[in-house]
C-alpha cells in the first residue's frame, strides 16, 4: 500500500472520519497485509491500525507521523459512564528527560514540538474487553488539538515552567501531580528512580501527559457545543465552587433549598446537588460545564448518620468488569501491555464530599429515612488522595488484580435464614481492608459480567462489580 500523503488537515481529519461507527476489527481489514503483520499485539496496535490505515507502517521514529503536515497522530480511548463517553486514561505524550529539563526552554523543547498539533483518533473501549477484542472496539471520530489555538495554551506552559522550576531547584524527587492543571508529569512505568544530577536525590520515572480530564474535556468539546465555562474572577475553580457551595447549601434542609431555587421534590440528592449548582451559576440546565471536567472535579453526596457521623453506605466507582484487572496497570504502561487502571483515574481527582444528614425513625414497626424534605446538608469538606492513601490504594488493588490474574475468584451458594438462596464470593471484603472492597454495582443479580464468565472459561458467573470506599475510611475523610 503506497503512503498517503495529505494536503490539508480538514483532508486529514475526513479521511478518518469515513470509518467512524466501524469496528477497530472492521478497519483493520482495510489494511495493507504487510502492515498488518507488521503490527503488534498489544495497547499500541490501535494507534498503529490508524496510522496503517494511511499507508505509513509503524516506527519510532522521532518525527511526526504525518509529517507534511506536522501532526502527530494519537488515539483516545473512551470509556461510558452515566450513559456518557470520558477519557478512559490521561494521554501520555513523551518521557520526562530531567537532564535535558536542566538546561532547556519551553519553546525548543521536543514535548512542545510533539503537542503542537496532534490528531487523536477516538474510540470506544468497552468493560472488560481487550486488545484481543477488535471487534467491540469502535471508532467515535477524530479531530486535532493545536496548541496554539487554545485558550489554554498559557497554562500548559505554566504547568511545563513549574516541573522546570522542581528539577532546576533539584526537587523532581517531591514532584506530585496535584502540582499541575493540564499537563502532567505522572507516574510512568514501574516508578523506577532515576539519577539526573550528582547533588540530586533519584526521581521516580514520569511522563509528559495531559490529565484524564482535559482530555475529556477535549472530546466533549467536539461533540457538544451546549458547553460554558465559568468566569471565578482569577480564584481556582475548585476553591470557587467549594465556597459557593458552602455559602449556598451547608446547614440547609432540601426543603428550603427546592423552594428558594424551584426545584422539583423529585429529584434525587445527587442531582439536586448539581442542579443547584447550574442555577448558583446561572448555567442552563442541559448545558455541560467545562471547567469541571478541565478541573478533574467530582461532587460526591454522602448520606450521613446524625447519631455517630458514619455513612450510612460506602461510596461507589462507576461499573467494571473483573475482566479488566487482569489487563490493567497502575501507573499505565510505557510498553503498550495494558491501560493505566481506572481506579486511579477516578480517584485521582479534585474531590468536594457534601454530607446529607438522615435521620431514621420508626414507621409502622420498621426503621426508615425521615421524608426527604427534612435531609439537612453538613459541612461540605474537599479532599483529594495524597500520597499515602495512594499506595496504600494501589497495594489493596493489586490484591484484587493478583485473584483475576492468578484465577482465585470464587463464588458459592449460600441460603439465608429466611430461605433464601444468594451468591457469596471470595472477593476484597471492607473488614478486610483499609481503603476499598469490591462488590456488587448491579441490583439486580442476573445483571452478569458476560466478559469475566467468558475469561473464566464460564466457571465463575457472578454479576458486574464496582470498587468501594469503605465506609470508616470515607468517616475518616469527613471528620479530617
Amino acid at each position: 500500500m503506497q503512503k498517503i500523503l495529505f494536503e490539508t488537515e480538514n483532508e486529514l481529519v475526513s479521511f478518518f472520519n469515513r470509518f467512524k461507527g466501524k469496528s477497530l476489527l472492521e478497519i483493520s481489514k482495510s489494511l495493507d497485509g504487510d502492515i498488518l503483520r507488521s503490527i503488534s499485539k498489544n495497547k499500541g496496535m490501535v494507534g498503529q491500525i490508524f496510522e496503517g490505515l494511511t499507508g505509513r507502517s509503524p516506527n519510532t521514529s522521532p518525527e511526526p507521523d504525518i509529517k507534511e503536515l506536522n501532526i502527530d497522530l494519537k488515539v483516545l480511548p473512551l470509556k461510558k459512564v452515566n450513559n456518557s463517553f470520558v477519557s478512559k486514561e490521561r494521554s501520555k505524550i513523551t518521557k520526562v528527560n530531567y537532564r535535558k529539563m536542566l538546561i532547556e526552554e519551553w519553546n525548543n523543547t521536543y514535548l512542545r514540538k510533539k503537542i503542537g498539533k496532534i490528531l487523536y483518533n477516538a474510540y470506544y473501549h468497552p468493560n472488560g474487553s481487550s486488545f484481543d477484542d477488535l471487534g467491540d472496539l469502535i471508532f467515535k471520530g477524530s479531530f486535532i488539538f493545536k496548541l496554539n489555538e487554545r485558550a489554554e495554551k498559557s497554562v500548559i506552559k505554566s504547568d511545563w515552567k513549574r516541573l522546570k522550576r522542581e528539577v532546576c531547584q533539584l526537587n523532581a524527587h517531591l514532584v506530585s501531580e496535584k502540582m499541575f492543571r493540564l499537563l502532567s508529569a505522572s507516574t510512568s512505568g514501574t516508578g523506577r528512580k532515576l539519577e539526573y544530577h550528582q547533588d540530586a536525590k533519584h526521581a521516580k520515572e514520569r511522563s509528559h501527559s495531559f490529565k484524564n480530564g482535559f482530555m475529556t474535556s477535549l472530546w466533549k468539546e467536539q461533540k457538544n457545543n451546549n458547553t460554558q465555562s465559568i468566569d471565578t474572577g482569577g480564584q481556582m475553580f475548585d476553591s470557587f465552587i467549594l465556597n459557593i457551595m458552602r455559602d449556598t447549601i451547608e446547614n440547609r434542609t432540601i426543603g428550603e433549598l427546592e423552594a428558594e431555587f424551584g426545584l422539583s421534590l423529585d429529584t434525587n440528592a445527587k442531582n439536586l446537588v448539581h442542579l443547584l449548582l447550574k442555577k448558583m451559576l446561572n448555567v442552563n440546565d442541559l448545558a455541560s460545564i467545562s471547567d469541571i471536567d478541565v478541573n478533574e472535579l467530582e461532587i460526591k453526596t454522602v448520606p450521613l448518620n446524625p447519631k455517630n457521623d458514619t455513612p450510612w453506605e460506602s461510596m461507589s466507582f462507576p461499573k467494571m468488569s473483573l475482566r479488566d484487572l487482569a489487563f490493567e496497570q497502575w501507573n499505565g504502561s510505557d510498553d503498550d501491555q495494558g491501560h493505566e487502571a481506572s481506579l486511579r483515574v477516578d480517584l485521582e481527582k479534585n474531590f468536594i464530599f457534601i454530607p446529607i444528614i438522615k435521620n431514621k425513625i420508626k414507621v409502622d414497626g420498621r426503621m426508615r429515612f425521615e421524608e426527604r424534605k427534612l435531609w439537612r446538608f453538613g459541612k461540605v469538606m474537599p479532599w483529594r488522595p495524597d500520597d499515602e492513601t495512594l499506595n496504600g490504594v494501589r497495594e489493596e488493588w493489586e490484591y484484587c488484580k493478583d485473584m483475576v490474574v492468578n484465577d482465585k475468584v470464587e463464588t458459592w451458594a449460600y441460603v439465608q435464614r429466611s430461605g433464601k438462596t444468594i451468591q457469596r464470593n471470595n472477593l476484597l471484603k471492607s473488614s478486610d481492608s483499609k481503603y476499598i472492597h469490591i462488590r456488587p454495582h448491579a441490583s439486580d443479580s442476573s445483571h452478569i459480567d458476560i466478559p469475566f464468565l467468558k475469561h473464566t472459561n464460564e466457571r465463575i458467573r457472578i454479576s458486574w462489580q464496582s470498587f468501594w470506599i469503605n465506609k470508616s475510611f470515607l468517616k475518616q475523610i469527613l471528620s479530617s
